[in-house]
């Protein structure tokens, strides 16, 4: 036997009998304690709930039981809606909506040439409010080609069976078969069936809930908004960018956080040198910061919400100037019309060790900065002692010939120098035949943080620090903080070694 379906939200069912061998008698067994003799009867559930159906069919030769058939009667719906679901106004080439995924909903379905399809019925799932989703709809191709659409989602938020601007979830425009994410609104009403409106048209056409689409396809399905039950996982992001001198060094953080926090609470270390500016407080969900110590800083964000909290930290992420001084650009490798050629010479190492500077020792291993042949290493700082010898190396990938040359911008004016000698802030200049080169470096007193490079180039130009595509070179950014003499420390200056890559 077949129902007419397998959910029902009215509680009637008709069901038709397939039974084989000719019977001559029926009894069903409907699973709400009534049956029927019937051949094909039509039977109203009293209650909503899930029943077992069983047809026992009988002729002369004896009687054979069914295996159980499961009927879903859902009683309660959402409010009908103030405007009908519309079929399109024309409709071709497969246009339209053949799958929808959503929580439980996993339904597929004809295209446009159906028309308007309402799934309220048998098509529903429970959200929690103020949890992220993604809703999944899989368009109509047209034959061969994909065919692009403005796809928008609303939810009857408030259960009165109007779409209200403020009610649109989420929109997806001139794509194929998109991923809608949103957050289920703390507003919506809790507890009762909501009604999901999915509208997709072609793109341009600017879908709206309540108007027939002219190439596409409309459905309604079933949203139960549910209470939040998990804590939150704080996340988030800024507008920071490494190297970047944002007006005022004011920094915009955003709270990506999930499952639905309400509250916020963010800090900052070290805490010196920083404010909640343009309204903003450490309570905001998304607070504008502005930073007048130059150093680097770890943000915290600590999401909570009534079933408890998380806190995320973002260690030594952000590297502030003051003031904040933008660089001339450089770099290695070449450009032939779109396409950029890497160098095949490229720094390996840098590092810095103690010398008459105790304690004062660094070592960073890098590659070929491929696609751009330079890099900026934001989070790796270089501790440097005033009054003393340092050594600094540089190791390169090739032994054969090369120069290396080092700067670094000791009166923090943004620019690289080419004067020489203690203070001067081109460090090192020459041509060497070994991979790696040692050089003594003099490091003046009372700089504070400041910025270093080191290129490597095969040729034996003039160094400039702000030459771009240089063809075999690469070059390298690092950010340097040169700290006050102990008096342990006062002592020669270390050898700086270089080390071509």
């Amino acid at each position: 036997f077949t129902p007419d379906a397998p959910t029902t939200c009215s509680g009637r069912v008709q069901f038709t009998d397939q039974s084989t061998n000719a019977p001559t008698s029926w009894r069903w067994d409907f699973g709400d304690n009534t049956s029927s003799t019937q051949q094909n009867p039509l039977h109203t559930y009293a209650a909503a709930g899930t029943y077992q159906v069983r047809l026992t069919a009988t002729n002369a030769a004896g009687s054979t039981t069914s295996a159980a058939t499961t009927i879903t009667y859902n009683a309660s719906v959402p409010v009908a809606a103030t405007c009908p679901g519309l079929a399109a106004s024309a409709n071709c080439c497969n246009y339209g909506i053949v799958r929808v995924r959503l929580g439980s909903i996993d339904n597929t379905s004809a295209d446009g040439s159906a028309g308007y399809q309402d799934f309220t019925c048998p098509q529903r799932t429970s959200l929690s409010a103020g949890i992220r989703y993604t809703l999944n709809v899989t368009t109509g191709m047209t034959t061969g080609t994909s065919s692009a659409y403005d796809v928008r989602a609303w939810l009857d938020l408030n259960n009165d069976g109007t779409f209200s601007a403020s009610e649109k979830l989420a929109e997806a425009l001139n794509t194929t078969s998109p991923s809608l994410s949103f957050t289920v609104p703390g507003t919506a009403v809790q507890g009762q069936p909501l009604r999901l409106r999915l509208v997709a048209d072609g793109t341009g056409n600017n879908p709206q809930p309540c108007t027939a689409p002219v190439l596409g396809q409309v459905e309604d399905y079933t949203v139960t908004v549910v209470p939040n039950t998990t804590p939150p996982v704080a996340a988030f992001a800024s507008s920071y960018v490494v190297g970047a001198c944002p007006a005022g060094n004011v920094i915009t953080f955003t709270d990506q956080s999930t499952n639905g926090p309400t509250s916020w609470l963010w800090s900052f270390s070290p805490s010196t040198g920083v404010s909640f500016v343009n309204g903003t407080s450490a309570t905001s969900q998304n607070p504008q910061v502005a930073f007048t110590t130059a150093g680097y800083y770890s943000a915290t964000l600590r999401a909570t919400n009534a079933n408890g909290s998380n806190a995320l930290t973002q260690a030594n992420s952000l590297l502030i100037q003051v003031p904040c001084l933008s660089y001339c650009a450089s770099n290695g490798g070449s450009v032939s019309g779109s396409t950029f050629i890497n160098s095949q010479l490229w720094i390996a190492n840098v590092s810095v060790s103690a010398g008459t500077a105790s304690g004062a020792t660094f070592s960073n291993a890098s590659g070929n900065s491929t696609g751009t042949g330079y890099t900026f290493f934001a989070g790796q700082s270089v501790r440097l002692v005033g009054g003393t010898t340092q050594n600094i190396n540089v190791t390169t990938n090739l032994g054969s010939a090369h120069r290396v040359t080092i700067w670094v911008d000791y009166n923090r004016d943004g620019v690289f120098g080419n004067t020489t000698g203690t203070g001067g802030e081109l460090v090192y200049n020459g041509i060497v035949s070994a991979a790696a080169t040692t050089v003594a470096a003099a490091i003046p007193s009372g700089v504070g943080t400041t910025r270093m490079r080191v290129a490597v180039t095969v040729n034996n130009n003039t160094p400039n620090p702000c030459t771009t595509n240089q063809g075999e070179a690469e070059v390298e950014d690092y950010p340097v903080n040169v700290a006050a003499l102990a008096a342990r420390e006062a002592q020669a200056l270390a050898t700086l070694s270089v080390s071509p890559n």
